[in-house]
């Protein structure tokens, strides 16, 4: 009787594990699927200070300046293109910066880099409200600097919208990194 028992409860752990398993071992949780694009996602980049701009691009040479639309229906909506590389977008108001990087990756998906990434010359990563996998990203840091990033496809590129609160007087900054790699 003992060896009934025995076979009946080992049958049911093989049957519980799964074919590719063996009793006591932890079942593999599904992983997520990758997002695709167009979306953003945050970089999984390590920290980088100091060094030169091959491993910090806050010493990248982003003199190339991007050209910054605005939207005719919505005055308080600028766009532009973005391009392959590293791209640095700046957003101001009175004295203070909001600063962060994109990069387009794989799939539509573009990464988004702030000080998580490069704490040297990168907003606060706890001001950006990001999801992977999501076509937004909202921005608001503790003095009251808001606005609203989108990305979407036009015409086979991707184009990233800056939504900015109503009447602000933001400035903005978008320039490309020649040398970083």
């Amino acid at each position: 009787m003992k060896k009934w028992v025995l076979l009946l409860l080992t049958g049911l752990l093989v049957q519980a594990c799964g074919p590719d398993q063996k009793p006591g071992s932890q079942a593999s949780p599904q992983a997520p699927a990758a997002p695709v694009g167009p979306a953003f996602r945050l970089s999984a980049l390590a920290p980088a200070t100091g060094g030169n701009f091959s491993t910090n691009w806050c010493y990248g040479d982003f003199t190339e300046s991007v050209v910054i639309n605005a939207e005719k229906e919505k005055i308080n909506r600028r766009y532009f293109y973005l391009g392959a590389g590293v791209t640095k977008v700046n957003v101001s108001a009175a004295n203070m910066v909001a600063a962060f990087l994109l990069r387009p990756a794989e799939n539509g998906v573009t990464e988004v880099y702030t000080g998580a990434h490069f704490p040297e010359c990168l907003s606060l990563p706890g001001n950006f409200n990001v999801t992977d996998g999501s076509p937004s990203i909202r921005y608001l840091n503790a003095q009251g600097l808001q606005f609203l990033i989108e990305i979407r496809e036009e015409a086979g590129h991707p184009l990233v919208t800056i939504e900015l609160p109503a009447d602000a007087n933001y400035g903005m900054n978008i320039t490309h990194c020649k040398n970083c790699p």
